[in-house]
C-alpha cells in the first residue's frame, strides 16, 4: 500500500513511528542534524533510530523530524506513543461552521 507524500502533519503525529524513515531537519544540539534513518524504538522524549552508522536516540525536545515529506515539530511527539496516538487533535474545518450558542 503506497502511502500518500502529502498527509497532513497532524495525521502523522498521531501515526505509529516505529518502522518509518525519518530525517532530522533541525535541532538544538548539532550531533542530531542529518540523522536519518528507519525508528526501531519510541519513548516519551525520545526516538531510538537506525542509521548506516549504527543506532542513534535523538531527543524529541527541540527537534524538527522529516516524515513523508512533511516537518513535525519533536516538542509536538512528546507523549508516550500510546498516547499520543489516541490523541484528540484540534483541526479547523471552515465547511463546518457552528453558530453560536445563545
Amino acid at each position: 500500500m503506497k502511502k500518500n507524500m502529502h498527509v497532513a502533519a497532524y495525521d502523522l503525529r498521531r501515526e505509529e513511528w516505529i518502522n518509518q524513515t525519518i530525517d532530522v531537519a533541525a535541532a538544538r544540539q548539532a550531533s542530531y542534524l542529518g540523522v536519518h534513518g528507519k525508528v526501531l524504538d519510541e519513548t516519551k522524549e525520545s526516538l531510538l533510530v537506525q542509521t548506516s552508522n549504527g543506532r542513534k536516540r535523538v531527543l524529541k525536545q527541540g527537534v524538527v523530524f522529516k516524515i513523508h515529506d512533511t516537518l513535525i515539530k519533536g516538542n509536538d511527539l512528546r507523549k508516550r506513543p500510546e498516547e499520543r496516538i489516541g490523541m484528540k487533535i484540534k483541526t479547523i474545518n471552515p465547511q463546518k461552521r457552528q453558530e453560536p450558542k445563545r
